[in-house]
């Protein structure tokens, strides 16, 4: 299922209350004794006027509006100022609500059937930064509209100064930056955000609706796209926090890193050209991987032995430095005796 919302927008003098189908069915209207509907046999009935039942953001992409007005009524004014969110995203901002809710405020009441409005709503959604799209406006008789919204994910955030503190916005995978900036980096799916550094640490011009195109910063992307994609759960928690320092991305060598991935307790991971390279020789990208999740699963052992300080992942064999060691070791005595190997 991809991550997303259903956005209901009541009809004039419709009371927005509304409930999910699975919530119905664990009896949670239960409090609440009214007839239902006549014209809408699926739909419950709301609470009375002095009920005090709180609004709640619903799960399930696919939820619908069920509350419906009174019978013999006749209301065909949608006012998008009253919006009900029915979630289904994996992980959203609150403010992002906020900002939606702003944007469907400032539309006044139009027609359900007016087609041009419900044009003009979608493009209104649809340049929001943390929307990925929004699908077909939907009529829903008797409540209002239904218009779904599949949101972007945030995969990694980036590091900005502004009057002198440093925050984090989020990016997508496509590289938009999304709204919301935060003090540190979040916990997003149970683990924080890796951080992509720009030439200078901190990224200049970094704004909501602006897309990262920058080489250096599509390279630190790529690599955070694929952690999760790479790495079991418990390997991603033993990694921690990270930040990704794409600036020797286009190095090859013996001496330099390349791509660094900077890792907690002075930790560093030598991961060569970038993923996107296309250079001959190049180490695949899966051998890699297979050696980052080896050192990690070596640090899950909790055996000092194996308390790495750098894992160079370059080369056929991975090589690592035991912390407090300025001999460099690997599992094969080829890389410390200078043997074959292949860079990248």
């Amino acid at each position: 299922m991809r991550p997303g919302f259903a956005l209901a927008l009541a009809l004039g003098a419709t009371t927005l209350v509304a409930w999910a189908a699975h919530e119905l069915e664990h009896g949670l209207l239960a409090p609440f004794a009214a007839q239902p509907a006549l014209d809408a046999p699926d739909s419950v009935a709301l609470p009375g006027p002095g009920s005090s039942a709180p609004a709640q953001q619903l799960a399930g992409v696919d939820a619908r509006a069920v509350a419906g007005p009174a019978h013999g009524a006749d209301f065909h004014q949608v006012d998008p100022g009253r919006v009900r969110l029915d979630g289904g995203a994996a992980w959203s901002d609150p403010r992002w609500d906020a900002e939606l809710a702003q944007v469907l405020g400032s539309f006044e009441s139009f027609d359900v059937e007016d087609s041009a409005a419900h044009e003009a709503v979608r493009a209104r959604i649809a340049v929001l930064p943390f929307v990925e799209s929004v699908g077909a406006v939907e009529v829903l008789w008797p409540d209002g509209l239904r218009v779904p919204v599949v949101l972007r994910q945030p995969i990694a955030c980036i590091a900005t100064r502004e009057q002198g503190e440093v925050g984090y916005w989020l990016v997508a995978k496509d590289g938009m930056i999304l709204s919301g900036r935060w003090p540190n980096p979040p916990h997003v799916g149970g683990h924080y955000l890796p951080v992509l550094l720009g030439a200078h640490g901190a990224v200049d011009g970094a704004r909501p609706g602006r897309v990262a195109t920058s080489p250096l910063l599509r390279d630190a992307l790529e690599i955070a796209c694929q952690l999760p994609e790479r790495l079991e759960p418990v390997q991603l928690d033993v990694l921690g926090p990270v930040a990704i320092d794409a600036r020797g991305a286009g190095e090859a060598g013996p001496e330099q890193t390349g791509i660094r991935l900077l890792l907690e307790n002075q930790r560093l991971i030598a991961f060569g050209r970038s993923p996107l390279s296309n250079e001959p020789g190049e180490l695949p990208i899966d051998r890699k991987w297979w050696s980052i999740a080896r050192g990690l699963d070596a640090l899950r052992s909790a055996d000092e032995r194996y308390d790495w300080e750098l894992l160079d992942v370059r080369w056929d064999v991975p090589a690592w430095r035991l912390r407090g060691d300025s001999a460099q070791r690997s599992r094969g005595a080829s890389n410390a005796a200078g043997g074959s190997r292949r860079g990248g």
